[in-house]
């Protein structure tokens, strides 16, 4: 059977709904010049952090088989599909990835699943893709030996020449002179044509080099970069269609892998890129130079660890990770295929678990960030995401491209996936470190800042800013200007135009006033504040106390707005009208399930936390008088823009006064100091 015999085959065997929507939705906001950052781990001091970086490419969700099929309208010959399958990976090389292979570099690749639903598809994508990433990097090579010989070729037998003439003389070793004022006698004129033709062909070879950007150690960067390539990839629940088990799936790949040289992530722990290990320096005798030796920890624990930290070292978990806690979308509706079905996926979604967290040990006692590469996202096998602290999560699976920021200093992202219908197949380029603060040596004050100041402030907050460019689109076309206002610790941006005054909520601004100075919201800047803190302080009290309740029952109890979430699709919002809690599920935005009171929500949807909720009793928890309630018959359709969610929203933005120290809304009417 040919490939193509093959791959429609499979397309017509099996479906599975998916999400399927490949408009970029990044919470972090990007563009060209911009790349995302993520956090090193929490011990670095501020004025370390950016030398605590690396950049990874990644990709997910390639689905060579769909593409096949869309791309071919007919069956065609196995030539044809290796023909397009390396065109494929030609694109995968534009761009930063091919610039650093040239330059002799080891890039750091991430392969998120779901590359083909084919094995045979797979292994020729992932031999193609190895072999061209050599052939890129021989080719650079040759080039540069190319440029080089005809110097060189002429230089190294002067140069030993003139090694053999000195080697016999061991007094010119002490010569004062340049070679050219010694007579004959002392230096033939032979050796001395030899040695200025010498340096001039070094010289010669010196601007051949800054020619060509290369440094002396190119050919052993280049020796280096062949036999260390940092490609690591894990399952996708496409390849297990394939295999008649998940254990006969990962040995196929295992294999494969072995003999390319990539790292397969089952469930299992590696270094991301060159582990450094602490060693401690040591006089050879026999040697007469001094020499490193690996050091223990038992030795000298404080230099141990004072090298680990210097080390840079990332530790990398992978997995397929699985859809233990996705009620929707499961090995029930058959995303394994045949291969894995429902009570094997809740073991080995608490097995991924389980290594997940020996990782997160791991990286804490080696003073290593870490980096979890799974298909499927967090919110399908970790109930409480913010256990998670201080590392950073690929994923795909979703088909849904997405990036953002939490606030226990973990970053996502899933904005990389090619999914059915993408046309473009390039690599995105992370850059792991925390971003600094832009105003941290400011006076306070106010004073003009650079949409890049801006970005930088919102990644060192972990915050959301999407719509950027619409703050861009008026600093460049209309004549405005962004300013950042800081004072006490808070802070907050404002754009001034020929047209007004604009105080910036995000990535979307609002008029506040006529053109003028900031003088007078400087004025007023902290007086807006402590009222805006005052209004807001019972509710921010009331949602601390229902958040600290649902904690202790095992949920999250993160707060966003009036809301505060059980889990990713379980809430309680604050009715701010009547002070009422309102409980709902909401499986997708703008559907919610309303439930009469907390037991009878978590008894639907959470039962997991329903005996801790009996055994604490209601007693912190607000009042309800309603009785336990059946399961409502169906979904709710939100009024999204004239709703309590709409209100949420608007209060979510000035609760980054609580969170963030950030003042994103401006009422005149609480201004104290008008303008003159």
């Amino acid at each position: 059977m040919g490939l193509y015999e093959v791959c429609a085959a499979l397309a017509n065997s099996l479906h599975v709904p998916v999400e399927e929507n490949t408009e970029s939705v990044s919470l972090i906001a990007t563009d060209e010049n911009t790349s995302l950052h993520i956090t090193v781990p929490s011990f670095i001091r501020n004025d370390q952090r950016d030398r605590y970086q690396r950049s990874v490419f990644y990709i997910s969700d390639l689905h060579l088989v769909h593409h096949i099929i869309e791309h071919f309208s007919e069956d065609v010959t196995d030539e044809r599909i290796r023909e397009y399958i390396h065109s494929i990976v030609l694109q995968l090389f534009d761009g930063e990835i091919g610039d650093a292979i040239r330059s002799f570099e080891s890039p750091v690749v991430l392969f998120g699943g779901d590359v083909s639903s084919s094995f045979p598809v797979a292994e020729f994508f992932y031999r193609d893709f190895m072999s061209t990433w050599e052939n890129i990097a021989d080719i650079e090579y040759s080039r540069n030996y190319k440029e080089l010989y005809p110097i060189r070729s002429e230089l190294e037998p002067a140069a030993e020449r003139f090694t053999e003439w000195k080697d016999k003389h061991p007094w010119f070793n002490n010569a004062q002179k340049p070679v050219a004022e010694y007579s004959d006698k002392k230096v033939p004129p032979e050796i001395k044509e030899i040695y200025a033709r010498k340096e001039e062909l070094e010289q010669q070879l010196e601007e051949k080099y800054e020619e060509l950007n290369l440094s002396h150690s190119w050919e052993s960067r280049y020796e280096s970069s062949r036999q260390h390539k940092y490609v690591y990839s894990i399952l996708g629940n496409h390849e297990l269609w394939d295999f008649a088990s998940f254990d006969a799936c990962a040995a196929a790949y295992e294999k494969l892998f072995q003999e390319l040289g990539i790292s397969f992530l089952n469930d299992n722990c590696s270094s991301l890129g060159p582990y450094m290990y602490p060693y401690r320096i040591h006089y050879d005798a026999e040697t007469h130079k001094n020499a490193k030796t690996l050091l223990q920890r038992n030795e000298n624990p404080e230099e141990y660890d004072r090298q680990l930290f210097y080390a840079e070292n990332i530790v990398v978990v992978g997995g397929l990770g699985f859809a233990g806690m996705n009620p929707s979308l499961n090995a029930n509706q058959g995303i394994y295929g045949m291969t894995v079905n429902r009570n094997e996926e809740l073991k080995r979604c608490k097995e991924w678990k389980n290594c997940v967290y020996k990782a997160v040990n791991l990286a804490r006692e080696n003073h290593c960030s870490l980096v979890v590469l799974s298909h499927t996202p967090v919110s399908d096998w970790l109930e409480h995401p913010e256990d998670l602290d201080n590392c950073f999560l690929f994923s795909g699976h979703t088909h849904r491209n997405v990036a953002y920021g939490a606030e226990n200093n973990t970053f996502f992202f899933a904005d990389n996936q090619v999914g059915y219908k993408g046309k473009t197949f390039q690599f995105k380029k992370a850059v792991l470190h925390l971003p600094r603060n832009p105003f941290a040596s400011d006076p306070d004050g106010f004073r003009e800042i650079t949409c890049a100041e801006f970005k930088e402030y919102y990644r060192y907050v972990r915050d959301n800013i999407p719509g950027m460019s619409k703050i861009e689109q008026q600093v460049e076309q209309c004549e405005a200007k962004l300013y950042v206002i800081k004072q006490d610790g808070y802070v907050g941006f404002f754009v001034s135009s020929p047209r007004g005054v604009y105080i910036c909520n995000g990535g979307v601004v609002r008029r506040i006033g006529k053109p003028e100075s900031l003088d007078r919201y400087m004025a007023n800047f902290m007086t807006m504040i402590n009222k805006y803190i005052t209004a807001l302080t019972p509710l921010r009290r009331a949602q601390e106390q229902l958040s600290a309740y649902i904690k202790s029952i095992g949920g999250v109890g993160k707060i966003h707005g009036t809301i505060v979430d059980i889990d990713f699709f379980n809430h309680v919002m604050v009715n701010t009208n009547d002070g009422s809690l309102v409980y709902y599920y909401s499986p997708v935005f703008g559907a919610v399930k309303r439930y009469p009171d907390f037991r009878s929500l978590i008894h639907n949807h959470c039962p997991m936390l329903e005996a801790a909720f009996l055994a604490a009793g209601d007693t912190q928890l607000v009042p309800i008088a309603e009785a336990l309630a059946s399961e409502p018959e169906s979904y709710e359709r939100v009024d999204i823009r004239n709703s309590p969610y709409a209100l949420s929203r608007r209060v979510n933005a000035l609760q980054r006064l609580f969170e963030k120290r950030i003042l994103r809304d401006w009422n005149p009417d609480l201004e104290t100091i008008t303008s003159t």
